[in-house]
């Protein structure tokens, strides 16, 4: 989601939120909120700037965008200095809950899939026959 809210994916014209500031984006119980003062982030970006208190999604809403200065001046959108640190707020519902309403599947708490592309698919696995 983030790479879907930066600079290159706004400038080539692949971002699929670019239009969705204040628009729902998402369940009601996703909010995300800044951290970037947590232990082991900072609190400045790469261009110098130092970062506020930033709300990224407000009950499933799209608060802003993530635009560096470079973005912000080459798209004409508002600058938002940010850095790493983003916090999701947790939802209503106990983890037990949650767990206990699903027949079946799996728990995963993180997952990589490599570098999605710009337009936010990731890449299909390539395939070969075998003889």
């Amino acid at each position: 989601m983030l790479g879907q809210l930066n600079a290159q994916a706004l400038i080539a014209g692949a971002s699929v939120y670019a239009n969705s500031i204040d628009e729902v984006i998402a369940t009601a119980d996703l909010s995300i909120i800044s951290d970037f003062d947590a232990p082991g982030h900072v609190s400045y970006t790469e261009d110098g700037y130092t970062t506020k208190p930033t709300s990224l999604a407000d009950r499933g809403r799209l608060t802003t965008l993530l635009l560096n200065l470079y973005g912000s001046r080459k798209t004409g959108l508002d600058h938002t200095a940010s850095t790493s640190g983003w916090r999701i707020e947790p939802g209503s519902d106990a983890k037990a809950d949650l767990i206990a309403s699903i027949e079946q599947g799996a728990l995963v708490n993180r997952l990589s899939m490599g570098r999605p592309a710009v337009n936010g698919d990731f890449p299909a696995r390539s395939r070969t026959a075998s003889a």
